[in-house]
């Protein structure tokens, strides 16, 4: 096996790996809470998706209630699950 050569992840031969890809922000309506930390929401689209405030942001909690506009972050990978990341005016 002397021409075979294993191709590493980050080796020269393969393509260049990205580990992070920007999150996708767009806006919701909150549509209910079923639990204490996490809100069901709408996108524009139409499509519910389960979002979470992070720890950093506890204080959002307060603010948020049924038709309440935010700020979400999905990821490009799962668009069923979203950070809220603001209030919007």
């Amino acid at each position: 096996m002397e021409g075979y050569r294993l191709k590493h992840p980050f080796s020269p031969v393969s393509p260049k790996l990205n580990m992070f890809d920007p999150p996708i922000t767009t806006t919701a309506t909150v549509i209910d809470s079923p639990k204490e930390n996490i809100y069901r929401a709408s996108l524009p689209n139409g499509k519910v998706i389960i979002g979470h405030v992070p720890k950093a942001l506890i204080a959002l909690h307060e603010q948020i209630g049924p038709d309440t506009r935010v700020r979400v972050e999905l990821t490009p990978y799962d668009f069923s699950k979203g950070r809220i990341v603001s209030i919007e005016s």
